[in-house]
């Protein structure tokens, strides 16, 4: 028993734990939770190597348990394998693409659940974590780049070499290939997103967004329900748009009218399993961490908001440039074990932040806004790119734990608080600003739909 390993299963049937106890007691210290919630505090004190989650319990699913771990940066690649009673292609292909690392069908027989934890297990050490374990297969290299440092890649020019995704079983043995792209990625970018909607296109050139606000009815009718919403109960009520920018102030009017022109810009039918309604959510939180982040160090542009507001529209350019692909995309990072940036690297052969630095520069927007979109992932250079890339996993954590929360913090590069300004005790500050903002981020999300 390699007592150094930690490993916890997840499921409200007794006697379930107990097999999975038997079974997994020789790669380390098994420890049991009866349901989700109870799944995520075990995670938060246990620490665990890999978990076996059940998909189907009441209250909080393993559905839930899974989605919230993936959306934590801390827990995002920690191995799960889920047992499932379901075991058709579609299913086992939605199971693995909501971030499930491997799954085991019901029945499990224990030779089944062991071989899934060996594979799981054998890149933490040279031994596998058991006897006899295999070493796992190396990851190929990812190569990563910076916005402007490398013109061919960035425009699609230099080809991504077409890369096999073997299903996981037993869906099927048969193997996809991402065609190469026939017209170059930033090509097809820029055929879609060349012009800006009008209250984007307006961006740091002064423009009067109530003006803008009042000249489209939809965009009116949608900000009256936001500015009545929940988000704002201590102001005043309001039955038309003009009352309701008076009320929220130009700030909020600016914020609104250009989410809701930002989500005009993307296309109205999600063609490639992008979530759209999560992926806007997420970009909001982001927005509003930049806001909580520069007025804690003592300055508050609202290009910032701006920033972390299109921080992650490179994941729009590249599910409509390539739609299919990017749907590969997602299949490859789920049943390679990698996560979503390397996984476009190496199918599109750019990742979203350089595909959402050529959206933004097509689109003119000011340079606080280019540099936290294309800088927000890794290596940030400007304040817009440390600001974005903290905000951003600030947002990843809205729902985490203090002692979570505080352990991400902890791990943030020295050269991010170093170029903010910024301590630790600071940025647990703002993400509980952050927390008691949900439901402006809820409501500006939520009322923000075309």
């Amino acid at each position: 028993m390699n007592t150094e390993r930690t490993l916890l299963v997840a499921d409200d049937n007794p006697d379930h734990r107990r097999f999975y106890r038997q079974a997994l007691t020789p790669y380390g210290n098994v420890v049991e939770a009866t349901n989700g919630q109870e799944a995520l505090e075990s995670v938060m004190q246990k620490r665990p190597d890999l978990i076996v989650l059940d998909y189907m319990m009441p209250g909080m699913s393993g559905a839930d348990v899974l989605q919230n771990l993936r959306q934590n940066v801390t827990t995002k690649n920690l191995p799960v394998i889920v047992v499932t009673g379901v075991s058709d292609k579609e299913s086992v292909l939605k199971l693995l693409q909501s971030g499930a690392s491997d799954y085991v069908v019901k029945p499990v027989t224990p030779g089944k659940l062991r071989e899934r934890v060996q594979r799981l297990l054998a890149p933490l050490d040279s031994n596998g974590g058991a006897p006899g374990a295999a070493q796992a297969p190396p990851r190929p290299p990812v190569e990563t780049t910076k916005l402007a440092q490398d013109e061919d890649l960035l425009w699609g020019r230099r080809q991504a070499p077409a890369v096999s995704v073997e299903a996981q079983p037993p869906a099927s043995s048969a193997v996809i290939k991402p065609a190469r792209p026939e017209v170059p990625v930033g090509e097809r970018i820029l055929e879609v997103f060349t012009t800006p909607p009008n209250g984007i296109a307006e961006l740091g050139r002064g423009q009067d967004f109530k003006d803008l606000l009042l000249a489209d009815p939809r965009m009116s009718v949608q900000f009256v329900k936001y500015v009545n919403s929940g988000a704002f109960s201590k102001l005043d009520r309001c039955n038309d748009a003009a009352r309701g920018a008076e009320i929220l102030g130009p700030t909020r009017v600016a914020q609104f009218a250009v989410t809701m022109e930002m989500r005009r810009a993307w296309p109205a039918v999600p063609t490639g399993r992008l979530n759209r309604t999560r992926l806007l959510r997420h970009s909001v939180q982001t927005a509003l961490a930049c806001v909580q982040l520069s007025e804690i160090m003592g300055f508050c542009d609202e290009m910032y908001f701006f920033a972390g507001l299109f921080h992650d529209v490179g994941k729009i350019a590249l599910e409509t440039a390539d739609p299919d692909r990017y749907r590969q995309m997602l299949e490859y990072a789920a049943t390679q074990k990698l996560s979503e940036l390397e996984a476009e690297q190496e199918v599109f052969g750019i990742g979203h932040p350089e595909a959402g630095g050529i959206v933004l520069t097509a689109w003119g927007v000011p340079t606080q806004i280019v540099t936290g979109a294309a800088e927000h992932e890794a290596s940030p250079q400007g304040i817009a790119g440390h600001l974005c890339f903290l905000a951003n996993r600030l947002a990843h954590h809205v729902d985490s734990q203090a002692a979570m929360i505080k352990k991400f913090v902890q791990e943030v590069p020295s050269d991010t608080l170093n170029a903010l300004g910024l301590d630790e005790g600071q940025i647990i500050r703002a993400a509980s600003l952050l927390k008691t903002a949900e439901l402006v981020a809820i409501a500006l999300s939520n009322h923000s739909e075309p």
